[in-house]
């Protein structure tokens, strides 16, 4: 067994052991997926299951990151018009969509724009945690963090905070000098109320986004963790989501004259890559997974292999692992956006939840129709090279 794998091991046992409910937890998704993929074939579009449920409270953003899809340079919210933008959902929508969604007893990811900027975000985390879903986690840039430490305490499993390199290089690529130390506060005061109350969550994972801004201090990044000793579970290097313009267009058109749809989102992924070094960030990236880290936890995600990799940032166009039959995030994963929408797929929008309810929408014709595309076809749409539903296996 290699190193990564050994202290994987060691993790999941410390945890099986002090969270009763982590084993259930784990196993769940990995047999939800076997039973999905090997009903596929004669499934004629159904899902018999739901794993995960991404929740965009807002839109709304209080930072403009450069490489970011929603509201970097050549993000899709940009797009948006003002009406669109201000759109959300009022609580008690939300608490009926959450009282849909129980009987399948998903993860739900709360996210956004910036999900602490949704004013009743503390009583929807509680109503979650009250109808028993499986996990609730939170996405957030961190800049709320400080002064919401006792209400995330009281009320996720789970946070993700960005944090893209070592102190001058995250404010430079977030616009905004001081946030660092502001984010750092902010993990001490969630650390410090844990610690109040007696509490192992929410779990602190730190979400670094690789980049060509950024690419040069992985390993800094993780010295800089370490040092401080800020009880971080996870340190999870994320491959920078992109594409380039000719993929997108392709599946602009697919969309319309496939699906009779229009999608937006897809436009905040395109990312002209200038300077990366790819031989250099991929002898990084070997380096750090045969190191030993004894107070964090690193990922990557994807988890690419080294010529992976290479191929993934060299091409943008192309897809840098043979391409699977099919993707199971329609079978599995379903995304909120503000306006109540559902979709199975970024943009491709089956109904709208404050109109009908989750079960009459997530096998509906509509959804049964992509699947059984999907199903037939293999992975059809040249963007999905950059969605994270893509690489979970």
């Amino acid at each position: 067994m290699d190193r990564q794998k050994l202290k994987r091991a060691k993790r999941i046992a410390s945890r099986i052991f002090t969270e009763p409910g982590y084993v259930a937890q784990q196993l769940k998704p990995q047999l939800l997926y076997k039973l999905n993929k090997a009903v596929i074939p004669i499934s004629r579009g159904y899902s018999f299951s739901l794993n995960g449920v991404s929740l965009f409270l807002t839109w709304r953003c209080n930072l403009r990151c450069k490489m970011c899809n929603l509201w970097g340079e050549k993000g899709s919210c940009w797009k948006m018009q003002p009406s669109e933008l201000n759109e959300e959902l009022g609580i008690d929508e939300l608490k009926r969509i959450i009282d849909g969604l129980a009987a399948y007893s998903p993860s739900v990811v709360l996210t956004g724009g910036e999900p602490l900027l949704y004013k009743d975000w503390y009583e929807l985390c509680k109503y979650i945690k009250k109808k028993k879903l499986r996990s609730s986690q939170m996405l957030t840039n961190g800049t709320l963090l400080e002064e919401n430490a006792e209400k995330l305490v009281d009320s996720l499993d789970s946070l993700n905070i960005s944090l893209d390199g070592p102190p001058a290089i995250h404010n430079q690529i977030r616009g905004v000098p001081g946030l660092f130390e502001r984010v750092i506060s902010g993990i001490k005061a969630i650390n410090q109320t844990k610690e109040k109350k007696g509490k192992k969550n929410p779990y602190i994972n730190i979400a670094y986004t690789i980049s060509e801004l950024n690419y040069q201090y992985l390993e800094e990044m993780i010295d800089y963790l370490k040092r401080e000793r800020l009880n971080i579970n996870t340190l999870i290097f994320q491959h920078l989501e992109f594409t380039n313009e000719e993929a997108y267009l392709k599946t602009e058109k697919i969309y319309q004259e496939e699906f009779k749809l229009k999608t937006n989102i897809w436009s905040g992924f395109v990312y002209n890559l200038k300077s990366l070094d790819i031989d250099y960030l991929a002898r990084t990236v070997n380096k750090i997974k045969k190191s030993e880290y004894e107070d964090i936890y690193v990922v990557f995600f994807p988890d690419f292999k080294e010529e992976e990799l290479k191929r993934y940032y060299s091409n943008p166009s192309s897809f840098p692992q043979k391409r699977p039959k099919a993707c199971l995030g329609p079978w599995l994963e379903a995304l909120i956006p503000p306006n109540g929408d559902l979709w199975i797929c970024p943009d491709y929008v089956v109904g709208n939840l404050k109109k009908e309810r989750f079960k009459r929408l997530w096998n509906n014709e509509k959804a049964r129709y992509f699947r059984q595309k999907l199903n037939k076809e293999g992975v059809f749409l040249p963007v999905c090279r950059c969605c994270g539903c893509f690489y979970v296996r």
